[in-house]
C-alpha cells in the first residue's frame, strides 16, 4: 500500500512549488486570504468619495498694488517723524491742537494698517487710507495755512500767527502725499468696482 507521503513529490512536481507540511499550507492559506481583505479594503476606500482639498495660490502682487503699499508707508513714517518733537511741547495740551494732534498720530496707525491690508483686501485699505487722509490733513493744513486756521476756529491761542500760508518744508509735502495717496485709493477702488469680480480660472 502505497503511503500518503510518497504521493508529495508527484503533486508537488504537478503544482510547481515545493511541498510544503499541513500546518504551512494553513498559514499560507491565511497569509493570502488576509492580503485578500486587506486589497478588497483598499479599493473599498479608494472608490468611496474623499473631501474636497482647499488649495491655497499666493500670487504674486502686482507692481500698483506694491506702489500703493509703498505710498501707505510713507505716508506713516514721515507722520511719525513730523509729530515726534511736537508731542512734548504745549502743542499736545491745546484744545484745538491738542485733538489735531491725536487725529494725526491715529492716521499714522491707520496708513499702517493699510499698507498690510492692500495685498489681501485692497478695498478695504483704500477705505482706511482714505480715512487716514481725512484725519490726517487739518493737522497739515494748520501749519501751512495757520492764519487762516486760528481765524476759522476762533478759539484763544497763546502764539496768534498773521500769516495766512507759510512754507513748511515738512508738513506741505506729507499733506500733498496724503491727498496722492488718497486720489489714487478712490481710483483704485472704482476701478475694481467697475472691472467687477475676477473671472474663475480655466481648468
Amino acid at each position: 500500500m502505497v503511503g500518503f507521503g510518497a504521493l508529495q513529490p508527484p503533486v508537488a512536481a504537478l503544482l510547481g512549488s515545493p511541498c510544503r507540511p499541513w500546518r504551512s499550507n494553513r498559514h499560507w492559506d491565511r497569509q493570502h486570504a488576509i492580503s485578500g481583505l486587506n486589497w478588497r479594503e483598499s479599493m473599498k476606500s479608494s472608490l468611496m468619495p474623499q473631501e474636497p482639498v482647499t488649495v491655497f495660490v499666493v500670487r504674486r502682487p502686482s507692481a500698483s498694488t506694491v506702489r500703493q503699499a509703498a505710498l501707505y508707508l510713507a505716508c506713516a513714517v514721515l507722520g511719525w517723524i513730523f509729530t515726534d518733537a511736537i508731542w512734548p511741547s504745549e502743542f499736545s495740551g491745546g484744545m484745538v491742537t491738542g485733538p489735531l494732534l491725536q487725529s494725526q498720530d491715529l492716521s499714522c496707525d491707520l496708513f499702517l494698517v493699510a499698507c498690510v491690508a492692500t495685498f489681501f483686501v485692497p478695498r478695504i485699505a483704500a477705505l482706511l487710507s482714505l480715512l487716514a487722509t481725512g484725519l490726517a490733513l487739518p493737522f497739515y493744513l494748520y501749519f501751512i495755512f495757520p492764519g487762516l486756521f486760528q481765524r476759522w476756529t476762533g478759539s484763544e491761542y497763546k502764539v496768534l500767527i498773521s500769516q495766512s500760508f507759510v512754507w513748511s518744508t515738512l508738513a506741505l509735502p506729507i499733506a500733498l502725499l496724503a491727498l496722492l495717496t488718497a486720489v489714487t485709493s478712490g481710483k483704485g477702488m472704482v476701478t475694481r468696482k467697475l472691472a467687477g469680480p475676477p473671472l474663475p480660472a480655466r481648468k
